[in-house]
């Protein structure tokens, strides 16, 4: 599935349309040139969630956390989304990692498997031999100044996301 956005606003407005058809697929894992989107991405799920703090990216802690509002539809605009059972948004930015090693602080696994927890992942190409199944793929490419190309492939596949 590809998906042209025009704006960081359009992005983000894209990233909770993303949301809404997860489907239980954990965790979203981001790839891409630095400044073509990621973290833009982001922060629209993040919005989408109720998170009410400035979200930027874990690029020197590798890991920020941030805890859901307690109600479980939040609604922005035309948007009502479901969080089922999540309580944590997790970031994880693996721009300054050399390999999965690099990870010892915590384990990937666990977090992905852990209902209570989206996890976000920046770079996850450099996790390529850890990263689970079940998850969504979403590489972001430069297309002019504000313009991105976003593809989207799911392990496994689930429709459309228009």
């Amino acid at each position: 599935m590809r998906y042209i956005s025009n704006s960081p606003l359009q992005t983000q407005e894209f990233a909770k349309k993303v949301l809404t058809k997860l489907k239980g697929k954990n965790p979203i894992c981001l790839y891409g040139e630095l400044g073509s989107g990621k973290t833009t991405f982001v922060q629209g799920l993040a919005r989408a969630l109720g998170v009410k703090k400035r979200v930027i990216s874990p690029t020197f802690i590798l890991m920020r956390s941030y805890q859901l509002p307690v109600t479980s539809y939040q609604k922005r605009g035309d948007w009502r989304l479901a969080t089922g059972d999540w309580q944590h948004l997790i970031h994880l930015d693996c721009y300054r990692i050399e390999s999965e090693k690099d990870l010892k602080s915590f384990d990937l696994k666990e977090l992905c498997e852990d209902k209570k927890n989206l996890v976000v992942i920046e770079w996850a190409e450099k996790l390529k031999k850890i990263l689970p199944k079940g998850r969504i793929d979403i590489e972001f490419e430069y297309a002019g100044r504000n313009k991105r190309k976003i593809l989207i492939s799911c392990q496994p596949p689930v429709s459309s996301y228009q």
